[in-house]
C-alpha cells in the first residue's frame, strides 16, 4: 500500500496473509519454524522417489548439506517468498518425473504445492511458464514425461492467474481504484541503458511522462523504482496519477527500446542471464539503509528492532556465507559434469530419476534466465534455487543398497500405470 499513492499488488497476499496471521497468533519465529517444517517435509517426500527403498541417512545428509552449506537455511528463516522458488522447481521435477508411479492423491498433493508456490510470488509464474514451454516439447517428444502431467502444470498456472486477478478485482472493489502496477520491465530497459536512446528519439513526437526524467539517466533499475533521493530515481517520486500513467506507457516504451536496437538489447539480456546464473548468495538481505521507522508507523516496532540487528549493523557475515554458497554450488556443478562424463546413463538414461534430475537442472538454469532478463541481477534470485544442485549431487553419489548399482535410477515400467 503506497498510502495516498494507491495500492500496489507487486507483492502477493497469498504469502503475506498467512505470514501476518501466523506471526500475530504465534509470534515472529513461528513463521520460520513453519517454513522449516514445510521444507523438510517436502524434501523428504520427494527424495524418497529417487531410490527404490527408504534411505533416511542419505536424505537427511542431502538436506543438511543443502541447508547448512547450500544456503537453504537462510531462505527458510527469511520472511520472504524466495524459499518457494526452489521448492517449486523441486516439486515440478518430482511431479513430472514420477507422475506415472504416483497415486492420484500424491499427484494432487504435489500439484497443490506447485500451485501455492506460484501464488506466493508472481515471478514464479514466469519460471513455471518457461519450464512448461521450453522443457515441455522436448520432454514430450522424448517420451520422458506424460502429457497429463503438463496439463497439471497448465492448471497450476491458470489457478495462479485467476488468484492474482481476483486480488486486483478485490482491491478495486474495496478501495474504488484499481491497483497501481509496478513497472518492472520498464525498469529493466532503463537499467540496461537501452531506454534512453529510444526516448531521445521518441520524445520529439510523443510526450511520454518519462521524457521529463531523461536528465537523471543513467540509473540502475533499483534506483529507477525505489530511490527516494532527490534528483535520483523516478517511480518513488511520483503521485498516484503519474504512477498510473507511467505504468500505462511502460510496455510501449519497453517494446520501442527493444525494437530500436534489438541486437544491443539481446546482447545485454544474454549477459544479464549469464551473470545471474553465477551470482549466488544472500548479500542483498543486508539492507543497511532506507528503513526509517518514522515513515512507516505500522512498522515502527519491527523496523526499530531490525536497526538493532546484526544484519543491519553489518555484523552478519553475509558475504562469507555467499562465498560458501557459491563454492558449494560450483563444486556440485563440477561433480555433476564429472559424474555424467563417467556414467552418462545417470543423466541420459530414459527413466524416471534421470528425467527428474534433468528437470531440476533445467529449472535452475531457467530461473537464472527469467530473472536475469526481467529483473535486476541479485545474488538471492539464484541463491534461492542453487541449493538444489548440491542436494541432488548427494543423492547421486550416496551408496545404494547394492554399491555396484550406485547411480542407477528406478526404471520406468511402461506397461504399468497407477491411474
Amino acid at each position: 500500500d503506497h498510502g495516498g499513492d494507491g495500492t500496489s499488488t507487486s507483492r502477493s497476499v497469498y504469502y503475506g496473509i498467512p505470514l501476518a496471521l501466523l506471526q500475530r497468533v504465534c509470534g515472529i519465529w513461528a513463521v520460520a519454524v513453519a517454513q522449516v517444517l514445510l521444507t523438510v517435509g517436502v524434501l523428504l517426500a520427494g527424495l524418497r522417489w529417487f531410490s527404490g527403498q527408504a534411505t533416511y541417512w542419505r536424505d537427511a545428509t542431502a538436506i543438511a548439506v543443502a541447508g547448512m552449506l547450500g544456503g537453504l537455511a537462510i531462505f527458510t528463516d527469511t520472511l520472504m517468498p524466495d524459499l518457494f522458488a526452489g521448492l517449486m522447481i523441486f516439486g515440478i521435477a518430482v511431479f513430472l518425473g514420477f507422475y506415472g508411479r504416483m497415486s492420484i492423491r500424491e499427484r494432487f498433493a504435489w500439484l497443490a504445492l506447485i500451485t501455492f508456490c506460484v501464488l506466493v510470488h508472481k515471478g514464479h509464474s514466469a519460471v513455471l511458464f518457461a519450464i512448461t514451454v521450453l522443457a515441455g516439447p522436448v520432454a514430450l517428444l522424448s517420451r520422458r514425461f506424460e502429457w497429463r502431467a503438463f496439463l497439471g502444470l497448465a492448471f497450476a498456472m491458470a489457478v495462479a492467474w485467476l488468484g492474482h486477478t481476483a486480488v486486483g478485482l478485490m482491491v478495486t472493489r474495496v478501495t474504488g481504484q484499481s491497483p497501481v502496477p509496478t513497472p518492472f520491465l520498464l525498469s529493466r530497459v532503463v537499467g540496461d541503458g537501452t531506454a534512453l536512446p529510444y526516448l531521445n528519439e521518441a520524445c520529439r513526437d510523443t510526450p511520454y511522462l518519462l521524457c521529463r526524467y531523461r536528465n537523471r539517466f543513467p540509473m540502475t533499475e533499483n534506483e529507477f523504482l525505489w530511490s527516494k533521493i532527490p534528483g535520483v530515481g523516478v517511480v518513488a517520486h511520483l503521485g498516484q496519477t503519474d504512477r498510473r500513467r507511467l505504468a500505462a506507457e511502460g510496455n510501449t516504451i519497453v517494446f520501442g527500446a527493444v525494437l530500436y536496437d534489438p541486437l544491443r538489447q539481446m546482447g545485454i539480456t544474454l549477459a544479464n542471464m549469464a551473470r545471474q546464473n553465477v551470482t549466488i548468495g544472500v548479500t542483498r538481505f543486508g539492507m543497511l539503509g532506507g528503513l526509517e521507522p518514522e515513515r512507516d508507523p505500522e512498522m515502527t516496532q519491527a523496523l526499530t528492532q531490525y536497526r538493532r540487528s546484526a544484519v543491519f549493523q553489518g555484523r552478519m557475515p553475509l558475504r562469507e556465507i555467499s562465498w560458501l554458497m557459491t563454492a558449494v554450488y560450483g563444486l556440485a556443478v563440477a561433480g555433476l559434469i564429472g559424474l555424467t562424463a563417467r556414467r552418462p546413463k545417470v543423466f541420459f538414461e530414459r527413466d524416471d530419476g534421470a528425467a527428474a534430475l534433468q528437470m531440476i537442472i533445467a529449472g535452475v538454469l531457467i530461473n537464472a534466465c527469467v530473472f536475469g532478463a526481467i529483473s535486476s541481477t541479485a545474488d538471492r534470485y539464484q541463491g534461492r534455487v542453487a541449493w538444489l544442485i548440491p542436494l541432488m549431487m548427494i543423492v547421486l553419489v550416496w551408496p545404494r543398497a547394492t554399491p555396484s548399482r550406485a547411480a542407477q535410477w528406478p526404471v520406468r515400467d511402461e506397461g504399468k500405470r497407477d491411474d
